[in-house]
């Protein structure tokens, strides 16, 4: 399900519990897809869509017994049918590839690959351990970001009480350091950001809730309370880490946190595809193309599946090593997004032409039966 600016989270949690509640994820795929592109996975892709209503189905059966997953990372009883879908997801030949590629132009309830993704991340909501947290953490971040309008790809965000600054395009991540400045908005909190323009010199400004103005940026150079982030998830992969807010030991309550180059594809990509990056098994992941993980700039990162990020390094055969040097994923969703902006009216015939298509012959077969048949 696709998350749109108006909707809650807690009203995207609801309708994907709904959903699954009624054990009819499987036949709302159908209903948004022509029968074309739901063969065209089946042809190019039968072990993952096998993997992947086994998940679907899964998940429906825990939604219906009341299961809800405790936000730890704790290895859980969907364990195998994940790592399933991960050994089965790649993009390792030409005709997989083209399921990600189209060559014409469909609208976003016509892509019968891309609802299968958004069904696969709604099942790790409800039965994976810490994916509804890091959900709402990321969709938090992410829509409390501000666009600096002078410069292309350079934003800040807020998350409670921590500020950042993004530059895309070299990959760096900034956050506040004076003592004093965050001392002001841990006694006061944070109510926006805003842009100025004073007397022909353009300001951003950290705004708090009794009115005070911390400058951040004055004709897009940053003012000195800012310092570079440069901490390190972890010492052997050396990929960089921003913390947004500290473990609790009180409560113990989990880190906020994420790798810098996830707040970089977030700025650039959006939550939606992004999200497909955040679990602790997750079926996409990001691939720096230099091989060098603190080079977080935007043109050196790649959305790709996991067997495939491990095939480029790995992988011996020639013809495989073409096929996964071959694809990023993030075009694949910003071909997505923009079909998003078609219409309403026009996207609203197009699903009632599906629905009308699959509704006889769902009364025949079950969902699971047409997809998994040969």
């Amino acid at each position: 399900m696709r998350l749109t600016e108006k909707k809650s989270v807690e009203k995207y949690l609801q309708e994907v519990r709904k959903e699954f509640k009624a054990g009819r994820v499987l036949e709302d795929l159908l209903e948004t897809s022509v029968v074309e592109s739901v063969e065209e996975v089946k042809k190019a892709c039968p072990d993952f869509l096998k993997a992947a209503v086994s998940y679907i189905k899964l998940a429906e059966v825990k939604v219906q017994q009341g299961y809800i997953p405790t936000q730890a990372g704790l290895v859980c009883d969907s364990y195998e049918e994940r790592k399933q879908l991960q050994r089965t997801f790649t993009l390792d030949d030409m005709q997989k590839i083209k399921v990600f590629y189209p060559d014409w132009w469909l609208s976003g309830y016509e892509l019968f690959i891309y609802h299968l993704m958004e069904a696969l991340f709604d099942a790790s909501l409800m039965i994976e351990q810490g994916a509804e947290r890091k959900f709402r953490e990321l969709v938090t971040l992410y829509r409390s970001f501000k666009r600096v309008e002078e410069v292309d790809g350079w934003y800040f965000a807020i998350y409670e009480k921590s500020v950042l600054f993004i530059n895309t395009l070299s990959g760096k991540i900034f956050s506040l350091k004076k003592s004093r400045v965050t001392k002001f908005i841990s006694d006061e909190g944070i109510k926006e950001i805003t842009r100025e323009n004073e007397k022909g010199d353009i300001f951003y400004y950290l705004v708090l809730n009794k009115g005070r103005k911390i400058p951040l940026m004055k004709n897009q150079n940053l003012t000195d309370i800012w310092h570079l982030e440069t901490r390190l998830k972890d010492f052997k992969k050396q990929y960089q880490n921003v913390v947004l807010k500290d473990y609790d030991l009180e409560t113990k309550t989990p880190a906020v946190q994420f790798p810098s180059h996830i707040i970089i594809l977030l700025a650039r990509f959006g939550i939606n595809p992004v999200k497909h990056l955040i679990l602790k098994d997750s079926l996409i992941t990001c691939d720096h193309l230099n091989m060098v993980p603190s080079q977080n700039g935007i043109n050196n990162l790649e959305m790709v599946t996991r067997k495939d990020n491990l095939l480029r390094a790995k992988s011996k055969d020639v013809n495989i090593k073409k096929c996964v040097y071959s694809y990023n994923l993030g075009a694949f969703w910003e071909f997505i997004e923009g079909s998003f902006k078609m219409a309403r009216s026009e996207v609203r015939m197009r699903k009632e032409i599906m629905t009308e298509y699959w509704t006889p012959i769902l009364k025949e077969k079950a969902a699971e039966e047409i997809l998994l048949a040969v």
